[in-house]
């Protein structure tokens, strides 16, 4: 978001001589008690339905009907272009929509009535939420990359429910919150000289600032001065916040979107918080029009911290920078193609990476396409056997036996076991869980992450393997390689392969 200093004098001596201390370093924003009509308001045009075509999915996910996932056209004129998913929360669906084609985005909309609680009650149960993901991702028609919450006003309750689960939070790339985070008092009421919170349900946010000041995820909170009066102010529980996570509130006056005042500004990590004037509805709604500029801030600060730009792994129509047996793979339509529909294949075989990688993190598309028994998978951190055509390395999975291991993590021709789940039955629970995710026969999303002793995976945005390496003697950088498993015949898909290195 692009700001400049207020130009009037006269604004600025009037807000200074509002809020004490101000002026120096370290301040405080309190509610204000003063409503504002002087100040224009400038509004989002809703758009009319004319222009390019926009995709629309309807979602729904057990009893609950969440809305329309959108896509809109295409800035490249790609259709098919990955996109990063915003799940927001209240406000008008055209809001979100506008957001998503100014920024690029996929939306989901979701609105399901006043007050917070509404929000909140579908997501009492984590493992909603990530049904919710597997079913917009099922449902999209376009490739979708990672994935942010936001939350208007009441809005901010499902963000609420969603982040008190570390699985959760672990799907999440980052989340804003506009002008929405509210407690209840202690007493009922606001106190004569300072007001007691109720704190429990501010306590995830402060879980989640932590995360964000570490450099898990990008966490954006925006607050005006309005003042409920039977219930904490976005600028109370913004304060109790930056308390509890030891951050300190600095002042800084510039002008905002839509004409929006910036007060005070926050910021540690991939955390960052923004405090703006205005105790009237017209300021609530401000905040809920710049959706679109605080969504590209959120995704700035996602991004932030990593040492290296995306790297495309495969070019599309060659194996270049890639070295393996002849005859068994190739490059077709887009893809590299391992295996055969109508020979059996005799033994494991691997394409790899010309070059080695340690911490990294890697994306790429996957499918398989044949008889029952087919098995593949992407190896990371490897290395190739002297005198055999196997590798030793990391393998994260994609076999389709009698169990389903899409996303496990095995021990290729090293340990030769898996490594998380280790046994039969955690194997067997593994699968269970995973299973209605995969998509059969059709394109599934590869995230894997390794940073140090740590190996993160996730399919089609779902987490399957969160494992650290205990043997400080296993090599920590390899080879990148893609597998076709000996077996029936069968083919393994592998596209959109790209990585960058990380700090």
């Amino acid at each position: 978001m692009k700001t400049t200093l207020l130009p009037h004098a006269t604004v600025m001596l009037a807000i200074w001589l509002l809020l004490p201390g101000l002026a120096s370093g370290q301040s405080t924003q309190n509610p204000s008690p003063m409503v504002e009509h002087s100040r224009p308001h400038p509004r989002l045009q809703q758009p009319n339905a004319s222009g390019p075509p926009e995709l629309v999915s309807p979602i729904s996910s057990g009893e609950v009907a969440w809305g329309n996932l959108y896509v809109a056209p295409s800035r490249s004129g790609q259709p098919h272009s990955r996109r990063p998913l915003w799940i927001h929360f209240h406000g008008a669906d055209w809001v979100a929509q506008s957001a998503a084609r100014q920024t690029g985005a996929a939306c989901l909309a979701v609105q399901l009535g006043s007050g917070s609680s509404v929000y909140a009650k579908p997501f009492a149960d984590p493992k909603v939420f990530t049904e919710l993901l597997a079913e917009i991702r099922r449902s999209s028609p376009v490739e979708l990359g990672p994935v942010y919450l936001s939350g208007w006003s009441a809005g901010y309750g499902a963000i609420r429910e969603i982040v008190r689960d570390s699985d959760n939070v672990s799907q999440i790339a980052g989340v804003l919150l506009l002008d929405g985070m509210h407690a209840s008092y202690v007493n009922g009421k606001p106190g004569p000289l300072e007001s007691e919170l109720v704190t429990a349900d501010i306590e995830p946010f402060v879980a989640l600032g932590r995360r964000a000041i570490a450099g898990e995820l990008a966490f954006v909170v925006t607050h005006t001065e309005i003042f409920p009066g039977t219930f904490a102010s976005t600028t109370e529980t913004a304060d109790y916040l930056l308390k509890t996570l030891d951050v300190e509130r600095q002042s800084a006056l510039a002008w905002g979107p839509f004409g929006t005042q910036q007060l005070s500004e926050a910021e540690a990590g991939k955390f960052r918080l923004l405090g703006f004037a205005g105790n009237s509805a017209p300021d609530h709604v401000d905040l809920l029009h710049a959706t679109a500029q605080f969504w590209q801030m959120t995704e700035v600060l996602a991004g932030s911290g990593d040492s290296g730009e995306w790297i495309e792994l495969f070019d599309g129509l060659t194996l270049a920078g890639w070295e393996g047996p002849e005859g068994v793979f190739r490059a077709e339509r887009g893809s590299i193609v391992g295996g055969s529909l109508t020979e059996a294949i005799p033994r494991n075989e691997f394409l790899c990476t010309e070059r080695s990688f340690g911490d990294f993190e890697l994306q790429l598309q996957a499918k398989m396409i044949g008889r029952p028994g087919r098995n593949a998978g992407v190896q990371v951190r490897s290395e190739r056997i002297e005198g055999s055509h196997e590798i030793s390395g990391y393998q994260c999975d994609m076999a389709e036996g009698a169990l389903c291991l899409w996303g496990s993590l095995y021990d290729e021709s090293r340990r030769n076991r898996y490594l998380d789940p280790a046994d039969q039955a955690g194997q067997e629970a593994f699968s269970t869980r995973i299973e209605r995710l995969i998509r059969y026969d059709e394109w599934n999303d590869f995230t894997i992450r390794c940073v140090g002793p740590r190996i993160q995976v996730w399919v089609n945005g779902y987490p399957t393997i969160d494992y650290t390496e205990p043997d400080a003697d296993i090599a920590r950088k390899g080879v990148i390689g893609l597998q076709i498993h000996g077996g029936p015949p069968s083919e393994a898909w592998y596209r959109s392969i790209r990585i960058r290195e990380l700090k």
